[in-house]
């Protein structure tokens, strides 16, 4: 299943292997499943955009403290 966000784009995908074949799912375990993806999918694409930007400019903030502090690493 694909996960996809507001625009379609693909940022993830899940799978799952079974020991056996499955017999088909039904049209609304289908329409279930694509829900679930694309809101997995646009939660991802929030993440990214957010949590995951702000975390990398705080440690970029933090080096470039570092930086001129002056400090050595040993």
């Amino acid at each position: 299943m694909p996960l996809t966000t507001g625009s379609g784009a693909c940022v993830g995908m899940v799978s799952a292997h079974v020991d056996r074949p499955l017999d088909g799912l039904r049209t609304a375990q289908l329409t279930a499943l694509e829900a679930l993806g694309a809101q997995a999918g646009r939660w991802l694409a929030w993440h990214e955009r957010t949590v995951l930007l702000d975390a990398l400019e705080h440690l970029h903030a933090l080096g470039r403290a570092q930086r001129g502090a002056g400090t050595r690493r040993s």
